[in-house]
């Protein structure tokens, strides 16, 4: 069975003015479907590069990444960001929200690009469905600038979940929450993991979050320094 997400040989440099920033070194592995990844390591070992090379927001200096198969340094950019809403959802460590749209008109935003676009009726209903399953459904109507930090955590949840993603990226989700939300959290993605079939790959400090994972990528100065399967 072919990978779903393929990375061969990729660095990452960034240079700004004469200083040469390498965030990756020869990275290379690959995902299967439905694996669960943590990505650990210090501030500065390249893992939100690496999430960002993965979602299709940056691009390798050097090296290949493919997604089923397909070599995205051949896509125009139009490509990738129809690539990108139709596989990947994003969960962001600042929750990326619009503080001043609901609760509703905030999940809403990956419909917009969708190649289904559902009427406003399905739109609602799916909507409902997985706010219910997050346990704010009577915030539905709310800003989210109104919100606690959990219940914004749980909208950025949803937000992502919301296209039934194949890939879910997760920078740091549990970072802003206490042990008992952080729980949850994890739980309401594995479970939506488990039940879709999607993959998880999650950029975490924590060693809880990370041991919940199938597998755990170390990362050490833009270097791949361990790739182990869990117990």
């Amino acid at each position: 069975m072919e990978p779903v997400l393929t990375v061969e040989n990729v660095s990452k440099t960034y240079t700004k003015g004469k200083t040469r920033t390498e965030a990756l070194k020869k990275v290379s592995f690959s995902v299967n479907e439905g694996e669960t990844i943590a990505v650990i390591g210090e501030s500065g070992a390249g893992k939100s590069t690496l999430l960002n090379l993965l979602g299709l927001i940056d691009e390798p200096s050097e090296g290949t990444y493919s997604v089923r198969g397909k070599d995205t340094s051949l896509m125009s950019d139009k490509d990738k960001a129809l690539l990108r809403n139709k596989e990947f959802g994003f969960i962001l460590q600042e929750y990326g929200l619009v503080d001043y749209l609901t609760v509703e008109e905030n999940i809403s935003i990956p419909l917009e690009y969708s190649d289904e676009k559902p009427d406003r009726k399905k739109r609602g209903k799916r909507i409902q469905s997985i706010l219910e399953t997050l346990g704010i459904k009577d915030k539905m109507k709310e800003q989210a600038g109104m919100l606690s930090g959990g219940q914004r955590q749980r909208v950025a949840i949803a937000r992502a979940l919301i296209n039934n993603p194949g890939i879910v990226l997760a920078d740091e989700p549990t970072s802003a929450l206490d042990e008992k939300t952080k729980s949850e959290m994890i739980e309401m993605l594995l479970r939506f993991q488990k039940e879709s079939g999607s993959m998880l790959i999650v950029v975490t400090h924590d060693s809880a979050v990370a041991e919940r994972m199938g597998r755990t990528l170390r990362f050490e100065n833009g270097t791949l320094t361990e790739d182990v399967k869990n117990a």
